[in-house]
């Protein structure tokens, strides 16, 4: 087993908790550990998490970004899954606590670049927006942002239901651009065609005599280039329009999967 040490001298202060005095000992501890064993690992997730968790006490940001900076690294190095929930609890705890505010931020954007989609989903689902909302706040759309980075299939239905009810025009673009970033996914046919469906329903209907509302052409205008954006990043395509969209759709409608440029399955 390697053992990693470190002495840690500091001066106290009686209005300084001892923990943030040590953060940047505790910091440099944590990047000398990255060839540590499993045992050291532990240990440093665990120092990590009371930091962590003192720093949400103290609403230091400086010291949070550098905390969840590292809580990132070491997340994406670890391989006990103990450890790792470790991390993800304490970062999600950060995100859903109002008292953090502007904080969250920060912690919803770490959240998006764990190597661990299924988890990090986990704990970026209890910020994101719902159907209903009016007018989505910084850290709602921080975490649907994080979606996109994140890509997990077990946000797909909540992608595909802010996209087709969101209230907030901002929320549906969130989630229509996160739904471009599953080309990769095994469920991408399905995102396809749920993309598809709603580009139709959504595009003003044309013709002689047709009357577009006001609330109608809103929508278009805000969601249209967004809509074309993601479709095309979701199969390599480069469509420059709508229509060039809906025709493709309806030529390949039994065969969608081979709209993807890759042809993989």
């Amino acid at each position: 087993m390697t053992h990693v040490t470190k002495t840690l001298s500091v001066r106290t202060s009686p209005s300084i908790p001892w923990v943030l005095l040590l953060l940047p000992a505790l910091l440099s501890l944590c990047v000398e550990a990255a060839v540590a064993d499993d045992a050291d690992r532990k240990a440093e997730t665990k120092a990590l998490v009371n930091v962590i968790k003192e720093i949400r006490k103290q609403k230091d940001a400086t010291a949070l970004g550098k905390a969840l900076e590292r809580a990132v690294s070491l997340h994406n190095n670890l391989t006990s899954n103990t450890e790792r929930h470790s991390l993800q609890h304490v970062v999600g705890q950060v995100l859903t606590d109002k008292n953090m505010g502007a904080d969250r931020i920060a912690a919803a954007e770490a959240l998006g670049k764990l190597n661990d989609p299924k988890g990090a989903f986990k704990h970026l689902k209890r910020a994101l927006p719902t159907a209903k909302t009016e007018a989505a706040g910084p850290v709602e759309l921080a975490a649907l942002k994080a979606l996109a980075s994140v890509a997990s299939d077990s946000s797909i239905p909540s992608l595909l239901e802010l996209m087709r009810k969101a209230k907030d025009h901002n929320v549906a673009k969130h989630a229509i651009s996160a739904l471009g970033s599953f080309g990769s996914s095994k469920k991408r046919v399905t995102v396809l065609e749920e993309m598809g469906a709603f580009l139709r329903l959504v595009r003003p209907r044309r013709g002689k005599g047709t009357r577009i509302g006001a609330a109608t052409r809103a929508r278009w205008n805000a969601l249209r280039s967004p809509l074309l954006s993601s479709l095309n990043r979701l199969t390599g395509q480069n469509q420059k329009s709508a229509d060039g969209w809906i025709a493709l759709l309806k030529d390949f409608k039994k065969t969608l999967k081979k709209l993807f440029v890759d042809k993989g399955d």
